[in-house]
């Protein structure tokens, strides 16, 4: 029997860890994650405003969920309208803003805007920017020199570091900080371009 066809009834299981597999399918349709918006378990919610196949009004729905795990998965699922995205960022639940701040689909103007709203001790929101590939190459370099190591960590997990600034994450005082470089996939065809002083 093909799993699309008992996956709608799956995603109503009573079991949390079951209906949160079902609902997370590839196959589950737009209709059932329509009726699973409104279900009172958080998990379910959760695992709808997460959902690549979400439809959109759906999503807008969800980004008034009294719940913020329900609202930051809204904000990361790349599928998110930018309107919602922007209305978003002015959540007061940090949790909401780092996945913004995380989502790849995020315009640079909004991301811009964000970080220009956060706090220097919103470590988490910084983090989440320093990783995405959609923030401005000035405002990595900030990130790359940071003081704060999480930042740093994020920073060189970016695929778009440049040349100078995979030199200078090499020789970072902190481990974490250079083993986040090196498990970079966009690292490996850099790596030849770079200082041997920086290798040594």
């Amino acid at each position: 029997m093909p799993y699309d066809l008992f996956a709608p009834s799956l995603a109503h299981d009573d079991d949390e860890d079951v209906s949160e597999l079902a609902i997370s399918s590839a196959v589950i349709q737009p209709g059932t994650l329509r009726e699973l918006s409104t279900h009172t378990n958080v998990v379910q919610r959760v695992a709808v405003a997460r959902h690549p196949l979400t439809p959109m009004n759906v999503l807008i729905f969800l980004s008034t969920d009294v719940d913020r795990h329900v609202r930051a998965n809204v904000a990361r699922n790349p599928t998110t309208p930018l309107s919602v995205l922007n209305t978003l960022s002015l959540d007061e639940a940090e949790d909401v803003r780092v996945g913004i701040a995380g989502n790849p689909k995020v315009s640079p103007a909004l991301l811009i805007q964000l970080l220009e709203r956060t706090n220097h001790d919103d470590i988490r929101v910084l983090a989440a920017a320093a990783g995405n590939h959609t923030l401005p190459s000035n405002m990595l370099v900030q990130f790359v020199s940071d003081e704060r190591r999480l930042i740093r960590m994020s920073a060189a997990s970016n695929p778009l570091l440049k040349i100078e600034q995979i030199n200078e994450l090499l020789l970072d005082r902190d481990e974490y900080v250079r083993k986040a470089l090196m498990e970079n996939p966009a690292l490996h065809g850099s790596l030849s371009m770079c200082s041997v002083d920086a290798l040594l």
